[in-house]
């Protein structure tokens, strides 16, 4: 058997198993109103095109609203990645932290690729369950389209970068210079004690 069949021999077998990826587009919509049903709190939305084609989705667990708002550290980490398999696109995410520095989600975006059109939507549903919160503080790395989307939706919060992407960044720049690195993962440590 050839890598091309059993390649096929194995996505045969987990559409029958778990249905196709097309199928679990289509169901969506009834998955999100079934997470709203037995979590309150929690908001979804679903973008789609002209053609009533999928473009975006957004959700946020209320269990995860609520922990930001009450118990959490008044900072939202937002970033992106990649996604894989046969329908490209990228997941944005935000995270804060709790008090004893564990990641707790926030908010998640599916969208085809990171535009400032995309950054903008995903800050503009965050501010509508979170609002203006005081003290508030954004972290993210340095992609322009981050910046003005937040500074557009949150005018108010501070903007913090990400210190594992400016690190990457130095690297890049200055190569692996010892010094250059540990200078700004020291300051990562200090500014996180405050």
């Amino acid at each position: 058997m050839s890598y091309s069949q059993a390649l096929h021999a194995r996505e045969f077998a987990l559409g029958l198993m778990m249905g196709t990826l097309e199928e679990s587009f289509s169901k969506l919509p009834v998955y999100f109103h079934n997470l709203k049903k037995h979590n309150p709190s929690t908001v979804t939305y679903i973008k789609t095109d002209s053609d009533d084609c999928f473009e975006y989705c957004f959700f946020a667990i209320g269990c995860t609203i609520h922990a930001f708002r009450e118990c959490c550290r008044k900072v939202i980490i937002m970033d992106g990645a990649h996604l894989k398999g046969k329908y490209k696109g990228t997941i944005l995410h935000a995270v804060t932290m709790d008090g004893n520095n564990q990641i707790s989600p926030i908010g998640y975006k599916i969208c085809p690729k990171e535009t400032t059109n995309s950054w903008t939507w995903f800050p503009e549903k965050l501010h509508e369950f979170i609002g203006d919160v005081e003290g508030l503080t954004m972290v993210t790395d340095r992609a322009p389209a981050i910046a003005v989307s937040i500074q557009n939706v949150f005018p108010n919060p501070q903007h913090g970068l990400c210190a594992f992407h400016l690190t990457g960044n130095i690297v890049h720049t200055f190569g692996k210079k010892q010094k250059s690195i540990n200078f700004v993962l020291e300051a990562g440590k200090r500014l996180q004690n405050h």
